[in-house]
């Protein structure tokens, strides 16, 4: 008793000083002066797209594109061209000059052939390999280059390999074939225009332009004031701060928490739930199931059990009837005799892992979700395409076990095996 005592103290002392760190944290100058900035509408945070390799390629394209409805002609595209013909080797691109360059003849390509970015210009073509989280695959620079290569044999060529951080190519056979480029130096080029050009320009032009600069500069190249306040006030409340990260919800707990509000609206029970596990009974099955085996905290002889996981910045899981170990093993026996007239005979879905016994499995497995990594509307909507089926399978689970209500009841009390 005294032991308990003891550690309900440390408990409450612990706790004690978590809130006095947050407090001083959240009263700190900096925490409001950062929590304002944070809070300035920017269209790229409000999408929710601002490392979103696509969203950027597209931007791009936009901004070099002659006859773009930014009214910018080929103000953009000159100053990369001249930044390329700088870097290239004196054989390529650098022979042209830019200023002769006819900006209606300008072909800006997206995705052509998988390639994110393709300028067409005279005799001259520009490959572009934007790469922001990602690394490039084996052999993938390789096949855009053949491809270019081949579909413009007469053109003047260059490959540029364009990176928050001016980084080498991962597959170090192309290093020599493709052009380092940073976004540092696209932001240079925006800054440049934005001081010179901002008045001419039409005003939507203005903050597209100055919302992509303030979100390559705080979230790709982290060189904005903002990132050296919050790294100022990491250094200054770092125990907090980690204690914080470490116990906010990942992508398959929110999801989680999508589930069980469904659960609840279905007017089931919960039971024995644990990190990215929800379990489930009926309101009949929660009265009549045995609470005396193994493996759940609840002790349930059996539960409806989905299973939620993070998979290459998406979510994945499943759908799935479980029966615990131990316990009564005519209870087991009734339970999965129920089950398996639920189950279609021609399918074989029964997992057995030291005794747990998984015989219904539907698979949740939501759509593409490279383009925005994280994000919860594909798993929601995965979750939601399945649950007719989810609620027809409780349902039919629920009718047989219920008939069996007058076998299972009297094994409640019996002790495990």
């Amino acid at each position: 008793m005294n032991y308990q005592h003891e550690a309900k103290l440390e408990l409450d002392k612990e706790r004690l000083v978590r809130i006095d760190q947050f407090s001083e944290l959240v009263n700190s100058e900096g925490f409001d002066e950062l929590d304002l900035k944070l809070k300035d509408p920017n269209i790229f945070s409000v999408l929710g797209i601002e490392r979103m390799e696509i969203r950027h390629s597209n931007f791009l394209a936009w901004l070099l594109d002659p006859e773009g409805t930014h009214g910018l002609g080929s103000l953009f595209l000159k100053r990369f061209l001249r930044d390329v013909s700088l870097l290239d080797s004196p054989e390529s691109v650098n022979e042209i000059g830019m200023q002769d360059i006819n900006a209606r003849r300008v072909e800006v390509r997206r995705e052509w052939r998988n390639i994110d970015i393709l300028l067409v210009a005279d005799d001259l073509a520009v490959c572009i390999e934007n790469k922001v989280d990602s690394s490039d695959s084996q052999k993938q620079l390789a096949r855009y280059r053949e491809i270019v290569n081949k579909s413009f044999p007469s053109c003047r060529k260059t490959f540029v390999y364009l990176t928050p951080d001016g980084r080498d190519p991962g597959d170090e056979g192309e290093q020599a074939n493709y052009i380092n480029y940073s976004y540092h130096q696209i932001s240079l080029h925006l800054e440049r225009i934005l001081k010179l050009h901002r008045e001419s320009m039409a005003p939507s032009v203005g903050i597209y332009i100055s919302d992509y600069l303030d979100n390559l500069c705080t979230n790709l190249m982290k060189e904005s004031p903002l990132n050296a306040l919050a790294r100022q006030l990491y250094e200054s409340h770092k125990e907090i701060l980690d204690f914080i990260y470490d116990n906010k919800p990942d992508a398959a707990t929110i999801a989680c928490d999508y589930i069980k509000q469904k659960v609840l609206d279905e007017g089931w029970k919960m039971g024995s739930c644990s990190n990215c596990y929800v379990r489930f009974l009926t309101g009949g099955l929660n009265e009549i199931i045995p609470k005396n085996a193994k493996g759940w905290k609840g002790r349930e002889q059996f539960l409806f059990e989905i299973r939620l996981w993070e998979q290459k910045g998406s979510v994945e899981g499943y759908f799935a009837t479980v029966i615990s170990p131990g316990g009564a093993p005519l209870a087991r026996s009734i339970i999965r005799e129920a089950i398996d007239q639920v189950q279609d005979p021609a399918r074989k879905d029964n997992i057995r892992a030291k005794n747990w016994i998984s015989q219904i499995r539907i698979r949740i497995k939501p759509g593409n979700t490279d383009e925005a990594p994280g994000d919860q509307e594909p798993i929601r909507i995965a979750i939601d395409e399945i649950w007719p089926r989810v609620r027809e399978i409780v349902n039919k689970v629920d009718e047989k076990l219920m008939l069996e209500g007058g076998r299972l009841v009297p094994l409640k009390n019996l002790s495990e095996d």
